[in-house]
């Protein structure tokens, strides 16, 4: 086993860190007492009135989908780009809306992201928000009532064709780079504004609705209507973008653009703009205030496909668990990896929690670039799925993973689903049992489960988190190892997840999934971490991946 360092490691003082203590009963349910009430006085803010404040300085609170048919590339810009605005965005499900959360109560605007593949038929499955019988009617529920939306290229497709908006959006593949928008209407500035287009760009055709900016060929690609008590934006390109800066935490548009994108800011101001017009009808300029940590560049692996890949659901959580460390998340595309952009200037490579197959696929032909990354001083931080990938052999069920390969860098088995902590696809809250001679002496910490594996054939490797459940007690769930002159650290949990707070900006995990199947029935059960396992992520970062 490795020495520990000669100088003590300081204590976290994080006080969310609540601490199981053997044998004192009465503390853990204090603790927990303390935690719920935390828990609902955070839910009592977000839905109080702010007293006092111009339009311009009340803070809105977005709910962003980032279920089935998201863009996975473009989920950290665009939270970025809403907290940098003044928002309190938090990631939501289908089930979220199914079981009524998505209303006036919690939210202001409703934001339906850029699609998968920049695909305009993303979200068109009848799982997720295709359903007609469960899920629209709750979204014009949600809009009739006052709420705003703000529709964002396969989001802006989707709310025209499904008939929660009027306007057509018309799919005009245009060419992926940067297009410059006149903006004509007012309320919203002047002048010209260059924004990231994808193939899934367009424009609308309509005589309903008041045009905020025009593409080249004069055709309306951002516009504005009231629809009942509710105000709709639809937008057809990417104005959550910088691709000239890494506030975005987003590198591959700077890939894309070569670094060149004039007055970047100017797309997270509009963008706020369109959030607050469509939460208040003021569509003032929000300033931006955005800063990036001084730690580390973590190349974060966001792509995700029809095979699977990196779920846009706990890419934010996962973001903020690195940003909490010190460092700075920068999503990557499975193209960048295969086009050699895996190089020298990221310290860590991250893989996050997702469908295994999505990654093989995707990355097919190309493992070695992953290897040599690690091999030659580089780290590897795998979640779950990413953990799986990362593995030589994969169990699932009892059998054999053959679809498509794996990097191995474990040279052992990673085994999944836990199913006496949930039956996939379902999720839960396990208690993990952290002691490790690197990381240290972390005690028992709740974390959720989310589908991910216990690790075998451990043979030289580093357990340094084991899980308790009855079944599987001291199974390997994180184990740490070299591979060449690199690092690497896997983990079956999900230790970004924070339920019961929101400063993992998701909120779809503060609420217990629902039963057997993805889509229903919806629960409206809490659920409430009394740990904070981004205490785990900053000693996994700092004491191990990072040199």
């Amino acid at each position: 086993m490795l020495e520990k360092s000669k100088q003590e490691d300081k204590k976290m003082t994080a006080n969310t860190n609540c601490r199981h203590v053997r044998g004192e009963l009465n503390h853990g349910m204090i603790s927990v007492i303390h935690q719920t009430l935390v828990f609902f006085l955070v839910l009592i803010s977000l839905t109080a009135p702010v007293i006092g404040l111009a339009a311009s300085q009340i803070p809105v609170r977005v709910a962003v989908y980032v279920d089935h048919g998201a863009c996975g590339d473009k989920v950290l810009a665009l939270f970025r780009a809403l907290n940098a605005a003044g928002c309190q965005p938090l990631g939501i499900e289908t089930n979220d809306i199914i079981a009524g959360r998505l209303n006036k109560s919690n939210f202001d605007v409703f934001v339906l992201p850029a699609g998968e593949d920049a695909s305009t038929s993303a979200y068109w499955g009848y799982d997720y928000l295709g359903n007609y019988y469960k899920v629209w009617p709750q979204i014009r529920k949600f809009v009739y009532s006052g709420g705003g939306i703000v529709g964002i290229e396969a989001g802006a497709s989707f709310l025209s064709s499904y008939g929660i908006s009027a306007p057509g959006f018309v799919s005009s593949k245009p060419t992926a780079g940067l297009q410059n928008f006149k903006i004509i209407d007012g309320a919203f500035g002047n002048g010209f504004q260059a924004a990231y287009v994808s193939v899934g760009g367009g424009y609308f055709k309509t005589s309903k609705a008041t045009t905020i900016a025009s593409d080249t060929l004069n055709r309306p690609a951002l516009i504005r209507y009231n629809l009942n008590k509710g105000r709709v934006v639809l937008c057809s390109f990417d104005p959550e973008l910088r691709g000239d800066s890494e506030l975005d935490w987003t590198i591959w548009d700077n890939y894309d653009l070569n670094g060149i994108h004039p007055d970047s800011e100017g797309c997270w101001t509009l963008l706020g703009r369109m959030v607050r017009w469509s939460a208040f009808g003021d569509s003032s300029a929000p300033v931006i205030k955005a800063t990036n940590p001084t730690g580390a560049r973590v190349a974060f692996v966001s792509s995700h496909n029809a095979d699977g890949g990196a779920a846009a659901s706990l890419q934010p959580a996962l973001a903020r668990g690195i940003e909490f460390a010190g460092h700075i998340p920068l999503a990557i595309r499975f193209k960048d990896i295969c086009d050699g952009r895996l190089t020298k200037d990221f310290k860590v490579v991250t893989f996050p929690g997702g469908t295994v197959a999505g990654y093989s696929y995707g990355l097919w032909g190309h493992e070695k670039a992953i290897l040599d990354f690690v091999y030659n001083g580089g780290s590897y931080y795998g979640v779950c799925g990413g953990s799986f990938y990362a593995s030589q052999m994969m169990f699932w069920d009892g059998a054999p993973y053959y679809d498509g390969p794996l990097l191995g860098l474990f040279r052992g088995t990673d085994n999944g689903p836990l199913t006496e902590i949930a039956e996939w696809p379902n999720w839960a809250m396990t208690p993990v049992r952290i002691n490790d001679s690197v990381l240290g002496d972390m005690g028992t910490q709740q974390q959720m489960y989310y589908g991910g594996g216990w690790k075998s054939s451990v043979k030289g490797v580093y357990v340094a988190a084991t899980y308790t459940t009855k079944e599987h007690s001291g199974a390997a769930d994180g184990i740490r190892f070299s591979y060449g002159n690199g690092r690497v650290f896997l983990t079956g949990t999900h230790p970004e997840a924070r339920p019961g707070s929101l400063e993992d900006w998701l909120y779809w995990d503060n609420w217990a999934p629902a039963t057997n199947t993805w889509w229903g029935p919806a629960t409206n059960t809490p659920v409430i971490c009394p740990d904070n396992p981004w205490t785990y992520m900053h000693a996994i970062f700092n004491k191990w991946l990072v040199r």
